[in-house]
């Protein structure tokens, strides 16, 4: 709760102030010039010293985060641009892809373009390019507790072929480091449909650095194509950004707590007092985690990017066994946890929770594909 860092009950803090605002709270604004011009965000205040902002025009995405003001999320050239320069060619999406700590994959493809059933399926679909309509933001106490939220809803529709309904929502109890995304997608049309959704969220320098380290609940690990096998064993450790690196992506598949769920951080014990952020999500609700190892020079990230399927097409995921489409009327639900860790103390807290589900030994499984990726 917010009184944790203020020292300060609910009745102390609002006779210390005449508005919350003054600890945390959401401001609605636009964007002014350039690509970003018109662009709705809203700015989050968590009182905890996490401060980020949700794009509304952009698939109510999270673009830059910061915690005590220290980056957490790579962020690219671009920045953020407004919807309407989208292009589905190919894999001009990149040139709209403004990085950020969430952006959101889907909902009909999820990774390489492709054409499916007679229609052009961009690089990881649309829906980060997809502005939100219904969007209310609440800022209050519920009893003694100091909620952010945030939602909308997002649709994914072609007259006579799907109509996908994505209702999302944003939780942040003040005070607290954690921020909560809960997806709900409904099929509201008369026809099943695929759906692939890929939580691509983009974690930067200082909390990646040659001196971090990534630690999952890991149980086996698919390297994605023969140059990615090369390396696989380093995959959870990085280096300082270098020339002409050619992307790692690392498929994980988890072990799950009691509860069901997975977990993956980004630790860096070095920085400061330690920084880290952890991922957490249900294994029954996304059951794959593509890990995007990216050490170039001015590309340096890692995502950590949990998902419904492999990060490979709609046109080949239609074909792998398990493949489940959404059926008419048929409503799944996605919850994902993204947490800073603040302190070498937290980060050991954190560490002995995912080392007990991670497995004894690593299996290493062969490439999933066997030509090389032209993703970048």
């Amino acid at each position: 709760m917010i009184k944790k860092r203020f020292k300060l009950n609910k009745r102390e803090m609002l006779e210390c102030t005449g508005s919350m605002k003054q600890f945390c709270g959401i401001d609605r604004v636009q964007y002014c010039e350039g690509k970003s011009k018109g662009v709705e965000a809203l700015f989050f205040r968590t009182g905890s010293g996490l401060n980020f902002t949700v794009l509304p025009d952009r698939g109510l995405d999270i673009y830059n985060a910061e915690y005590n003001g220290i980056p957490l999320a790579y962020l690219t050239p671009a920045g953020v641009v407004s919807p309407k320069y989208y292009d589905k060619q190919g894999w001009s999406w990149i040139r709209t892809f403004g990085g950020g700590l969430l952006t959101t994959c889907g909902l009909l493809n999820v990774g390489p373009p492709c054409e499916f059933e007679g229609e052009l399926q961009g690089a990881h679909g649309r829906i980060s390019t997809t502005p939100a309509e219904n969007v209310i933001i609440y800022q209050g106490w519920i009893r003694d507790k100091y909620f952010l939220t945030a939602q909308g809803t997002l649709r994914e529709e072609r007259l006579n072929k799907y109509n996908l309904k994505m209702e999302r929502v944003f939780e942040v109890l003040a005070g607290e480091r954690e921020i909560h995304v809960e997806d709900r997608i409904t099929n509201e049309g008369y026809r099943s449909s695929p759906l692939m959704i890929l939580y691509h969220i983009n974690i930067g320098y200082p909390f990646l650095s040659e001196k971090s380290f990534l630690m999952t609940s890991l149980k086996s690990l698919l390297p994605r194509d023969p140059d990615t096998e090369d390396g696989k064993k380093e995959y959870n450790r990085f280096e300082k950004p270098r020339e002409n690196y050619f992307e790692k992506c690392y498929f994980h598949i988890m072990n799950q707590t009691a509860s069901g769920k997975a977990m993956a951080g980004i630790f860096n014990p070095e920085f400061e007092d330690g920084i880290g952020v952890v991922v957490e999500w249900k294994v029954d609700e996304l059951p794959r985690m593509t890990q995007w190892k990216m050490l170039g020079k001015g590309l340096y990230v890692n995502g950590l990017e949990p998902a419904n399927c492999w990060c490979d097409s709609v046109a080949n995921e239609v074909k792998r066994k398990g493949f489940r489409p959404i059926e008419p009327g048929e409503r799944r639900d996605f919850k994902v946890k993204i947490s800073v860790v603040a302190s070498k103390k937290e980060i050991e807290q954190k560490m002995k929770v995912i080392q007990a589900l991670a497995a004894p030994k690593l299996k290493f499984l062969p490439p999933i594909i066997k030509e090389r990726s032209k993703s970048l």
